[in-house]
């Protein structure tokens, strides 16, 4: 009995090693792979499927039954309060994030509107009062079309959460919150990402 144990105990751990080199063979290759794909290339739902396919190609324990493809059950991860995603929204939420990886704005734009700092308008005011310095009501016509009053509540709410802030110009002219407000943490991240901060200031 003991010894049909330890035959089975010893088999256990020999398909575990096993299964861990072939991952990290199967991660390698499929880094490889990933290398050899044209930057400029759209990611797609195509090409997700494939990398997974490749990743857990011929695996057991982190294996997939139907490898490429999305999970079409639900699923649960043992001793772990997150609960996965239902296998519902899984390719709506990948679309979601295909869209925004595969969008051609610069990368801060991006991140403040998935961060839900702003919408896609207020995104663009601020992206025209970032080139121009300072912006009036009057150059944000092409984006909040209407009546001057739109555009002055338009302003008034990218000033309440401190994204824009009134310039030395007058009373009307307005320039982006550098200094305070959601834009400052992540202009310095940038920054130090591009090593431009001082020594002293970096990976503050």
């Amino acid at each position: 009995m003991n010894k049909r144990a330890d035959v089975q105990q010893l088999e256990t751990t020999t398909t575990s090693g096993a299964d861990q080199l072939r991952e990290i063979r199967n991660i390698a290759e499929t880094a490889r792979f990933i290398d050899q794909l044209d930057p400029e290339a759209p990611l797609t739902h195509n090409l997700i499927r494939e990398i997974h396919r490749r990743v857990v190609d011929g695996l057991i324990r982190e294996g997939d039954p139907t490898p490429g493809s999305y999970r079409e059950q639900e699923v649960a991860i043992t001793n772990s309060a997150h609960v996965p995603p239902s296998w519902v929204t899984v390719h709506p939420e990948i679309t979601t994030l295909l869209d925004f990886a595969n969008a051609s704005k610069p990368l801060h734009e991006q991140m403040l509107q998935r961060d839900g700092l702003v919408d896609p308008d207020e995104s663009a005011a601020l992206r025209i009062a970032l080139t121009t310095g300072v912006i009036k009501a009057g150059d944000l016509e092409p984006i909040v079309p209407g009546s001057p009053a739109r555009r002055s509540r338009f302003i008034r709410s990218l000033r309440e959460r401190s994204l824009l802030q009134q310039a030395e110009e007058g009373p009307r002219f307005y320039r982006l919150s550098l200094s305070r407000g959601p834009l400052a943490p992540r202009l310095i991240r940038r920054l130090d990402a591009l090593g431009y901060l001082p020594r002293m200031l970096a990976n503050d």
